[in-house]
């Protein structure tokens, strides 16, 4: 709750934007729009205030609103920071590879969260107090509706008001239509003597006159400026509420990708055979889970499915797609992967030299990573990961974090489906950029088939929170894959979660424990 309420409080910034372009638009098209255009321009206003709630991601029709999308989603200590930081943690290594670099970040300020998200619950059921009593309500489902949820959103509140405004001169359009263009003198004056006359009575609320001074006198204007709408105005008017919809679209991605439930993925599972594993005395205290894919039989085993299904950053894991990008970019190719030291001294005595994609992913070099995606560009880093749908889809601004600063995300059940969707090369890429990476992750060879893995680790204020290990073992008949995520506050690491991968992997008969 209090991670939404700082991603719909940076909605509510987007929804005034909205409102300020529809004002805009209307002002704009003013001669073309008529007065039923005009208030069903507000229709779409409407829509938008429904798409934080939507449990989708929406794509809109321009890109020019999608740098919203690449907005840090949490603040994240630099790379060098971080580095120094690793040589405080411990960790307990079996071979370089599983020697992953810790990174440090600072999660969403939750307490701040947590108290916004009381107070705009109490505002909520304040509204709905209100509307008990209110019959305007029963008019108006859905304004009332969004005026419980945005009770705190002036711009809001103001939009609402030109709503009714818009309405009600919608409204006596729709009676000049019917007793004619010669009538509206004596509609006007109908409409002055009555508010005249209401404006001495103490109950004029109750009359059935909406409005104050300045609203009755924009719809003695329009009552006094009525004509017809010609066929040519009406043609106008479409194109022109059609351009606001098209306009309004672009703010759709930053809405729903900000606010809606990306936290978790909602995957298909009717159909599959899943079943559930009793692993709580590997995991011990850790938190965490573990899934087990085997394509042979299309069979599922995952322990903790909740978890399972929970979207975290991917640490170091995301080096196996970031490798990839970059040999499908041509930014390093399997015959020149080279990449000079950039001569900072780092905690890990292998990480002082130059690197090839081999040898940065055995070592787990964050430095390499980080330089072949800086060449890459997070714009591309954006269109790729969308590309083979990878996780929540989300980066941030930077480069160099977007794989740990919460905002790209995936649960393990993901990590199981991409790993298999490289596996088969379901992204159509080249093959032998396919084959460069699956060796450059490639860890033993034995008897159960040849095992394939990257670990990750990510850690918070310079413990470590949370280790991944993923991958898969190439075997005669199909592969099988699996993904590890174990959780705690000061020891959960990538190597402690291959640890406790291979414990179960060779209890179930699955690999050899002596490799």
């Amino acid at each position: 709750m209090a991670h939404f309420i700082i991603r719909f409080l940076f909605c509510n910034l987007l929804i005034c934007l909205a409102v300020g372009v529809l004002l805009g638009a209307k002002r704009l098209f003013r001669r073309c729009l008529t007065s039923h255009m005009q208030y069903h321009l507000w229709f779409l206003l409407l829509g938008i205030l429904a798409v934080p709630f939507l449990p989708i991601r929406l794509s809109g029709f321009l890109p020019f609103f999608s740098w919203f999308e690449k907005m840090p989603a949490a603040s994240a200590s630099p790379a060098g920071s971080a580095a120094a930081q690793a040589g405080t943690i411990n960790q307990a290594v079996s071979g370089n590879w599983m020697n992953d670099f810790t990174l440090s970040v600072a999660r969403d300020a939750s307490i701040a969260g947590t108290l916004l998200s009381v107070l705009w619950v109490l505002g909520i059921l304040a509204m709905l107090l209100m509307i008990g009593r209110s019959r305007d309500a029963l008019v108006n489902y859905l304004m009332a509706a969004a005026g419980v949820l945005y009770w705190f959103n002036p711009v809001v509140w103001f939009a609402f008001k030109q709503i009714r405004t818009d309405r009600e001169i919608a409204c006596d359009t729709s009676v000049l239509e019917i007793i004619g263009e010669d009538s509206r003198i004596d509609y006007g004056n109908t409409l002055i003597n009555f508010a005249e006359k209401i404006s001495f009575s103490p109950f004029q609320f109750s009359l059935g006159i909406n409005g104050n001074a300045a609203q009755i006198r924009k719809r003695i204007l329009n009552i006094a400026g009525y004509r017809p709408a010609t066929v040519r105005r009406k043609l106008y008017g479409l194109l022109s509420c059609v351009l606001t919809a098209i306009l309004l679209s672009g703010f759709l991605p930053a809405l729903s990708s900000r606010a809606a439930d990306t936290d978790r993925y909602h995957g298909r599972e009717n159909g599959r055979n899943i079943s559930d594993l009793d692993l709580s005395t590997y995991f011990g205290a850790y938190d965490g889970s573990f899934v087990l894919y085997e394509a042979a039989s299309d069979s599922w085993q995952i322990y903790e499915k909740e978890n399972a299904s929970t979207r975290i950053p991917p640490a170091s894991t995301y080096k196996i797609y970031s490798a990839l990008f970059s040999l499908q970019s041509g930014v390093i190719s399997r015959e020149d992967s080279r990449i000079p030291w950039d001569g900072q001294d780092y905690v890990f005595d292998s990480w002082n030299a130059d690197q090839t994609l081999e040898s940065a992913m055995s070592d787990s070099v964050t430095w390499y990573f980080q330089e072949i995606d800086r060449r890459l560009g997070i714009s591309a880093i954006d269109s790729f990961i969308q590309e083979i749908g990878y996780g929540n889809e989300t980066v941030s601004s930077s480069a160099s974090t977007y794989w740990y600063d919460f905002s790209l995300k995936i649960s393990p059940i993901e990590q199981v489906e991409m790993l298999e969707k490289f596996y088969n090369n379901d992204f159509g890429f080249s093959s032998e950029n396919i084959d460069t990476v699956k060796d450059s992750i490639r860890l033993f060879s034995g008897r159960n088939g040849v095992l394939y893995g990257k670990t990750g680790t990510l850690a918070s204020e310079g413990r470590n929170a949370c280790g991944w290990f993923i991958g898969f073992i190439e075997r005669e008949d199909a592969p099988l894959y699996f993904a590890v995520n174990i959780q705690d506050k000061d020891s959960a690491a990538g190597a402690a979660a291959a640890e406790l991968a291979f414990s179960v992997l060779s209890d179930m008969g699955i690999w050899d424990q002596d490799r």
